[in-house]
């Protein structure tokens, strides 16, 4: 990274470094479990007394109080944080802590080292906020549902079962159609920096710190740099966040109403004898990029906010579908009339009897099966860039490597498998779980993203 120009204030004050921005804030966003708040505070340790912790979660645990509220459930917090964003607006939370900031910076707490942390954000509101400071930087922390269903239900835990974990995750994942809800899933697209978070870390104190230390010295003091305007030697970008940003440029290409993906296919050969040579482990490869894709409609035909029906095709199909729907998907309980009548109080409705979503059961939603994804008239970005492989031959040593920024669906995973791929690389941290197995069943590596997304990669690795 190139020395910048600016830096800190010229006269030093403390004032000054928080008002003119020079204060790196550093938020973050995950689902249940992730290990959100358990990173923040682990930076918080890390990074001493220069950093400065605050928590969304606690404007809305206060709120409760004030209502009486002492010990609320996740429904309640849940329930809570939509309330105060829908009267107030979709930046409150974020204002509440701001005040705090204030309230600190008056006592001069703040200097040119300071680092605030902001836990808990949950809504694109909360982020578009605090995009307002120029050095702030979102992260988002992922692991598998497993995992963090693991971390989270059982005696003495935060659920007591598996179905309470998965309603408030499913909620938390995101609430259509509310757009003062809970949208984790939106946050994450948003990140700059993404950390994987599947290790037993709390069982082991030295695993712990090494980890909260590698994101200070990687991202934290790369963030210093860039607002310092100094140097920072050995930091160039991991191939991973190169091809991974290439694969974001490509999406933005897509005219989807719904999602924008990218995809680019790399030949990767290794060259064991420079091993040991090298500056870098990874430069005993190289990586050619051979193809890219974006999710498009085929040539000719209009994308769909330019169609007859001027709406997404799935949605229009989902539309029909539940039209026939009068009993619960889940357990064939029946539905009250008002809401088979209305598909988008349909696809938001919880079973009296079995709390499943309705919406989740409707082809075209869920992790599971029957999402109606052979109906989309649209090429996937993953099928693009496999397209483009027709022709290109490679002798040698080498593989071919998919960088995604969503995982593959089953449709994609079985031209991943046939296309000879050896390893997928993606973002997106719900995985299809039916793709997966085809996947694992092909023999394909599966590896989740870590690093420095598009949306920072140029600010913090500028020439």
């Amino acid at each position: 990274m190139s020395k910048k120009t600016g830096g800190t204030n010229a006269d030093g004050s403390q004032r000054e470094a928080y008002k003119t921005g020079q204060v790196i804030i550093i938020g973050f966003t995950g689902s249940l479990g992730s290990g959100c708040s358990f990173l923040a505070e682990g930076v918080k340790r890390s990074v001493g007394t220069d950093a400065h912790l605050f928590r969304l979660s606690d404007c809305i645990r206060e709120s409760l109080r004030s209502q009486g509220i002492k010990k609320p459930k996740t429904e309640q917090l849940q329930d809570e944080g939509d309330r105060l964003r829908k009267e107030h607006g979709l930046e409150y939370l974020v204002s509440q802590c701001v005040a705090k900031m204030d309230e600190i910076e008056k006592r001069g707490r703040f200097n040119d080292h300071s680092v605030i942390l902001i836990d808990g954000i949950r809504n694109t509101g909360e982020v578009r906020s605090l995009r307002s400071s120029p050095n702030f930087f979102l992260v988002a922390v992922h692991a598998a549902r497993e995992t963090r269903r693991r971390r989270l239900v059982g005696s003495g835990k935060r659920f007591k079962s598996d179905r309470e974990f998965d309603a408030a995750d499913t909620r938390d994942f995101e609430e259509e159609g509310a757009s003062w809800g809970q949208q984790v899933q939106l946050c994450s697209d948003l990140a700059d920096v993404i950390i994987n978070n599947e290790d037993r870390l709390q069982e082991n104190t030295t695993k712990q710190n090494d980890f909260f230390q590698h994101f200070v010295s990687t991202y934290v003091s790369a963030m210093k740099a860039l607002r310092n305007g100094s140097e920072i030697f050995d930091r160039a970008p991991t191939m991973d966040e190169t091809l991974m940003t290439m694969a974001f440029c490509a999406s933005a290409r897509s005219s989807c109403a719904k999602r924008k993906v990218g995809a680019v296919v790399a030949y990767v050969r290794q060259f064991p004898a420079v091993a040991g040579h090298v500056k870098r482990k990874e430069d005993d490869f190289r990586y050619q990029v051979i193809s890219s894709g974006y999710n498009e409609v085929p040539l000719g035909m209009p994308p769909c906010l330019l169609s007859e029906d001027e709406q997404c095709y799935r949605d229009k199909l989902r539309e029909r579908v539940s039209a026939h729907f009068k009993n619960c998907p889940a357990c064939g309980a029946k539905l009250p009339a008002h809401v088979c009548q209305d598909f988008q109080k349909l696809s938001a409705y919880n079973c009296a009897k079995c709390g499943e979503q309705v919406g989740r059961c409707l082809p075209g939603t869920g992790e599971e099966s029957g999402r109606l994804l052979d109906m989309c008239r649209a090429l996937h970005a993953e099928e693009n860039a496999i397209l483009g492989l027709a022709g290109v031959a490679k002798s040698g040593n080498g593989n071919l490597v998919l960088y995604t920024t969503t995982f593959p669906c089953n449709l994609c995973a079985n031209k991943v498998v046939e296309a000879g791929i050896k390893l997928v690389v993606y973002t997106d941290p719900y995985p299809m779980k039916e793709a997966k197995e085809i996947l694992d069943r092909g023999g394909v590596e599966i590896r989740k993203f870590q690093g420095v997304k598009s949306s920072a990669y140029f600010r913090i690795y500028a020439s």
